[in-house]
């Protein structure tokens, strides 16, 4: 939390950030657009934001969207059926938007149709916040087949 209000996003203090309140359409808009990114709210009366819309926006902010898209495409290749949101939640966990919590503690860990909470979105903007540029490289090549794959 300290690193999102430090950065001027969701709060003017840690002390009325309210991290257990949801995400709302409305400021995930402004969070995104305050890092540079293009404002949409799809439904700005919408109270939640779902943790897949906040793994896209990050994603698309790192510019690794076609990384996304390279994944889902493998995918669809090999004949699965995959979700739409596979390629933008396999790159947020690459770049560490999402923690990963052992199965022993699966209950803490949000699914990507769920609301996200405020603690949870600053979490993961704290880490879009202090990427370099080897981690987004990294992931960029990580989504990329390998050359037996082609």
């Amino acid at each position: 939390m300290a690193t999102v209000v430090a950065a001027g996003l969701m709060a003017p203090s840690v002390a009325t950030f309210r991290p257990d309140d949801p995400l709302t359409a409305s400021e995930l808009a402004i969070v995104v657009a305050s890092l540079g990114g293009a404002i949409s709210v799809a439904d700005p009366e919408r109270d939640r934001s779902a943790m897949r819309e906040l793994d896209a926006r990050l994603v698309s902010l790192t510019g690794l969207r076609p990384a996304a898209q390279t994944i889902r495409s493998a995918a669809v290749d090999a004949g699965l059926s995959p979700r739409p949101w596979l390629g933008t939640e396999t790159i947020a966990r690459m770049l560490g938007f999402r923690v990963n919590h052992l199965r022993s503690e699966d209950e803490y860990e949000l699914q990507v149709t769920q609301p996200v909470t405020r603690a949870e979105a600053a979490y993961s903007i704290a880490k879009y916040l202090t990427l370099d540029d080897l981690q987004v490289e990294t992931a960029r090549s990580g989504a990329s087949p390998s050359p037996s794959l082609r």
